[in-house]
């Protein structure tokens, strides 16, 4: 224990309690020894004299080692386990300090305070700050060691100081450490150590400069080099690589270039799959196409090995085929070609045997049939257990002719996936290049079911349009007819209140008027109906229809409303979206006999939420949405198929006309929204209405119809000159006979050009135009254009049962009003009395 060094010029606490007893024991046996010698020989006195010095010895031995303990006391009790780590430490090349909690320095070695260049008195305290600021440069390094010590955290920091001695440029590496430990006794101390690395140092520079001039070199390899992480990310790539694929290295740093940006779409599952596919240690050579960012593909063999035990790539060499190249020659790049354009053809390919099973399929058709992206992967399966039941029949027996060497004469159609509810066609061809078993036909499969989809909702399209041209072209002549009828019945009526026949002519009206309706909701259906369209809130509209659905609803089935807030605008007929709710709400009700929830949501949707919605025929847009759904025993998907045609219902004879869901699909889609329907058995039924929203100014000008006036008058009589014109002969003599009956002068014409010669051979005023809207020769708005010429004032009264898109045809701003036929005679008069000028 002689190293170690003094603590303000006394031993170091553990060092000196033992020198004081060793010091003590010297003194008193020094003193007995003298007191013991020559006792015989020397006189009484110098015996005494001796004898009294050995006393004050021994006394003052004693003071000695009790000062000592006051000087030196040891903080810690034998056995606290530190003498052993002062012992062990003492001969240390590394320097080593065991500071207490306090700070008090329990012991320190030699070799400590010599690496910090230490000289004069030692601190009985050790202090970081203080004792390595010495350290040359050490400022950020002192202050994160004296955080570490504060929180009681480990700690180490490596700091270079000069040599001492040393020449130009030379220096050492320290290495400075913080541990905080405690002994088996319980007692807490920090071990901090010094040593000098420089040598460690300098091998790993010299290591770490031979890595560099490694990777140097890789970077003139004319091979590309890539080593890929087991999540697929990018960690190095060589110069050589980076420059085919013309993108900066960097990115690579960052581990923002992943396999998947690196290779085409297939490329990742096709490493993956021949991977597993080979053994263990062995390296894979694949063809693959790299992805440069402006879309050009560089073919390239990839050389790959995967990691032990996992199907990741380890590291890949990727040997670029460049025109010159020996490898571009004969057989090889042959067969390097094949390998490329097989696994890139968007066309399912695979070669089976005669029980079909794959021998190798490209990542078409394993997508196709295994919803998989590796092509190996799929090697060994059975594909006919993909198909159904009946395509699996028509495919065995084409196999079983492909291997006679016969040729199908058109595509075999079959069923497959999970639920088969995918189509597609397979493509048969004998492959005369394998043997009798294996590779034995050749397989092409294109998958239709997206074909066949927009087959169905075109041919689909096309018989609504069919129905609804029908519709609208016999709407005109029944709209005429009922016209006759009810107005004449009105006539007959309004003379006949005592007569017996009164009570048959109101059950020919009440008829007539149900017919009526059902022409209306033909119309409705094929969009042929004459809309009124305002500016809406739908909140609103829903908000003015809740009394009357709660009474359509019943008592059994609850109205929930989900208002949308700060809800955009649309622009529709009020009265027609009243309908769409009202038999949306009646077929609800139907769907919950035993009761239930009605909910009706309204939501903003922007143009770009609506560009995911895999909707068909759905054109993205900002939409207003309107959802009405219920609780009832919903639909199964063949019964969604048909909701909308015409006549169809899944009601009782006698309790629907199959009218209602064809007139809501009219409704929506002449107002240019959309309308679809998502049911399940047992889990209720939910329509979405997609309506446009209106934006002021947008759109193309529309003429304004006028609205009719709530209030109508008492007195129907008056007085005027009215233009009739109308091509249907009875409807005309009924109108003229109705007018004429309330004290107004009528001029009768059969279409436009006969109108436009009477009004010029007219000598008074003509008051009101009544016209139709669809007549032969000249219409209704074109005859309105050309009475407009000479009097921009006059007012006019459209009718019709049929307008088609005649109005379109008017100028913007366009003012009349409309009389929807069948109309009733009290309907005409009154629209006559409002217009009539006073």
């Amino acid at each position: 224990m002689n190293d170690l060094p003094a603590v303000d010029g006394l031993p170091s606490r553990l060092a000196g309690r033992r020198g004081l007893v060793l010091c003590c024991a010297v003194a008193v046996a020094a003193a007995l020894g003298l007191a013991g010698f020559g006792a015989g020989a020397r006189p009484l006195a110098q015996v005494v004299a001796l004898a009294a010095l050995a006393g004050l010895a021994a006394v003052g031995a004693f003071s000695l080692m009790t000062g000592g303990r006051e000087t030196a006391k040891a903080p810690t009790q034998p056995g606290d386990g530190l003498e052993f780590l002062a012992s062990f430490g003492a001969g240390l090349e590394d320097g080593l300090l065991l500071a207490l909690p306090d700070g008090t320095i329990a012991f320190a070695n030699a070799a400590f305070w010599r690496l910090l260049g230490h000289r004069g008195g030692f601190p009985a305290e050790f202090k970081p700050a203080a004792v390595l600021s010495r350290l040359h440069g050490s400022g950020e390094a002192v202050y994160r060691l004296t955080l570490a010590a504060a929180s009681g955290e480990d700690w180490q920091e490596v700091l270079e100081q000069p040599a001492p001695g040393g020449g130009l440029g030379a220096s050492r590496w320290l290495r400075i450490s913080l541990e905080r430990r405690s002994t088996s006794a319980g007692l807490a101390y920090s071990a901090w150590r010094i040593g000098d690395v420089t040598l460690e140092h300098t091998r790993q520079t010299e290591s770490t400069q031979r890595l560099r001039r490694s990777l140097d070199q890789l970077d003139l390899l004319p091979a590309g080099l890539f080593v890929c992480g087991v999540d697929g990310r990018i960690s190095y790539l060589n110069a050589t690589l980076a420059d085919w694929l013309g993108i900066d290295r960097l990115a690579a740093d960052t581990g923002a270039l992943t396999l998947e940006r690196l290779l085409s779409a297939d490329g990742p599952a096709a490493i993956s799959a021949a991977l597993s596919a080979a053994s263990k240690g062995d390296v894979t050579a694949l063809d693959v196409e790299l992805q440069r960012p402006d879309g050009v593909r560089v073919p390239a063999r990839l050389m790959a090995r995967a990691r032990p035990g996992a199907h990741q790539l380890d590291l890949g060499l990727v040997v670029i085929r460049v025109p010159g190249d020996r490898l571009e020659d004969g057989a090889q790049a042959a067969e390097a070609r094949f390998t490329r354009l097989f696994r890139a053809a968007p066309i399912a390919i695979a070669t089976i045997d005669s029980s079909g099973r794959i021998a190798s399929a490209n990542p078409a058709l394993t997508r196709m049939f295994f919803a998989s992206s590796g092509g190996g992967a799929v090697s060994g399966l059975d594909l006919l257990e993909r198909l159904s039941e009946d395509s699996r029949a028509r495919v065995r027996a084409a196999l079983a002719a492909a291997g006679r060497g016969e040729r199908p004469a058109q595509p075999i159609e079959i069923a497959f996936g999970d639920s088969t509810r995918r189509t597609g066609q397979l493509f048969l061809s004998a492959n005369a290049a394998a043997g009798p078993e294996r590779d034995s036909v050749i397989l092409y499969a294109l998958d239709t079911t997206e074909r066949k989809d927009l087959e169905a909702q075109f041919a689909q399209s096309q018989k609504m349009q069919a129905i609804g041209q029908l519709a609208g072209g016999i709407a005109h002549d029944i709209n005429n007819v009922l016209t006759v009828i009810i107005g004449f019945s009105d006539l007959l009526l309004a003379n006949s209140a005592g007569d017996p026949a009164f009570h048959d002519l109101n059950e020919i009206k009440a008829n007539a008027n149900r017919a009526a309706n059902l022409v209306r909701q033909l119309l409705a259906f094929s969009r042929r109906q004459t809309l009124r369209p305002e500016i809406l809130s739908l909140n609103e509209v829903i908000s003015d229809l809740s009394v009357f659905l709660k009474r359509s609803l019943g008592e059994k089935v609850k109205l929930e409303r989900d208002y949308g807030r700060d809800l955009w605008l649309v622009k529709a007929d009020q009265t027609e979206l009243g309908r769409v709710f009202v038999n949306l709400a009646v077929n609800a009700v139907d769907a919950m006999p035993s009761g239930g929830t009605l909910t009706i949501r309204t939501a903003n949707v922007s143009r770009e939420d609506t560009v995911g919605l895999a909707l068909p025929g759905f054109a993205p847009a900002d939409y207003v949405l309107c959802s009405i759904t219920d609780t009832g025993h919903g639909m199964t998907s063949d019964i969604i198929e048909k909701i909308f045609e015409p006549f169809f219902t899944t009601k009782d004879v006698g309790k629907g006309t199959g009218l209602g869901l064809s007139t809501v699909y009219g409704i929506v889609k002449q107002t240019g929204g959309y309308i679809y329907c998502e049911s399940t058995p047992g889990q209720g039924t939910e329509f979405r209405i997609y309506l446009p929203r209106h934006l002021a100014g947008a759109g193309s000008a529309e003429v304004v119809i006028r609205p009719d006036r709530k209030e109508k008058p008492r007195d129907l009589t008056g007085t005027g000159t009215v233009l009739l014109v109308e091509d249907e002969d009875s409807v005309r003599r009924f109108a003229a006979r109705a007018l004429r009956r309330q004290g107004y002068t009528v001029l009768e014409a059969g279409n436009g050009h006969e109108a436009l010669e009477i009004k010029a051979a007219h000598d008074g005023t003509i008051d009101l135009v009544v016209s139709d809207i669809v007549m032969p020769e000249m219409d209704g708005p074109s005859l309105l254009k050309e009475l407009r010429k000479t009097n921009p004032e006059l007012k006019i009264i459209f009718m019709s049962g049929y307008a088609d898109d005649a109005l379109s045809s008017l100028a913007s701003g366009e003012e009349f009003a409309f009389l929807s036929k069948p109309f009733q005679l009290t309907d005409l008069v009154t629209a006559v009395k409002e217009l009539m000028p006073q």
